[in-house]
């Protein structure tokens, strides 16, 4: 059984036949989907009216199993759940000032969901957010609106390395940054005096190395890494 998320809700799909087996409708998109093994699936709600909730699922069936509530404390945007589900990290909005842009009032957060608190204020944030996890989602790694690179530890939220990034505060510019198959390097764009570049940054030992220079300053795509670690890929706003 493949579990999808669609514009309302979960549907189960049925591998070797196709067919779907069940569809859970919410009306929330804003969702993660973790598996649960023999109980069933879990799905936790990122926004909305359910925000905050998670409902356990059947396999098979999408019969409920049970419903709960993971955090209580009141934000506006959840928007990443860990694997294991003992944190999330938030965007927090601050309402109030009409002419504040998308990034003015926001902060990224990041929570213990077993204790419900925060952990660690991350820093100002962008929107979509951009935070990264490692391999073994020991360490955390955004782009905040400085802009700036942060690395910090998710166990407790504290601050490991930082890289300013320039004086660009384009959230969508350079986009997420990415982690190293081996979870030693961060690679990320800054905006350099003659263009762009991708940097990779040591996480023990605060090295920074240019590995892409490009005179262009639209770029709009995340570095990505091939899995044989040898190339690095990314898009250009010209196509």
């Amino acid at each position: 059984t493949i579990y999808v998320p669609c514009s309302d809700g979960v549907m189960a799909f049925n591998t070797d036949t196709g067919r779907m087996q069940f569809q859970f409708r919410s009306n929330i998109r804003e969702l993660t989907i973790r598996n649960e093994g023999d109980t069933g699936i879990r799905v936790d709600f990122l926004r909305g009216s359910l925000a905050g909730r998670f409902f356990v699922l059947e396999h098979g069936t999408g019969r409920e199993v049970r419903r709960g509530q993971w955090t209580a404390i009141a934000r506006q945007e959840v928007y990443d759940i860990f694997a294991d589900g003992s944190r999330a990290l938030l965007s927090e909005v601050k309402r109030g000032n009409p002419l504040a842009g998308p990034n003015d009032n926001r902060t990224e957060l990041l929570l213990d969901v077993k204790e419900n608190k925060v952990l660690a204020v991350l820093g100002p944030g962008v929107w979509p957010p951009n935070a990264v996890l490692s391999p073994d989602q020991s360490r955390l790694a955004i782009r905040t609106a400085g802009p700036e690179l942060r690395v910090a530890d998710t166990e407790n939220g504290q601050l490991i390395r930082s890289l300013s990034l320039g004086q660009s505060r384009n959230p969508v510019q350079g986009g997420s940054p990415a982690w190293g198959h081996d979870g030693k390097h961060v690679y990320v764009w800054r905006q350099h005096e003659t263009g762009m570049q991708i940097v990779a940054l040591d996480v023990a030992s605060g090295e920074v190395r240019v590995v892409v220079q490009d005179d262009r300053k639209n770029i709009y795509s995340s570095p990505v890494l091939s899995p044989d670690r040898r190339h690095l890929a990314y898009r250009l706003n010209d196509n």
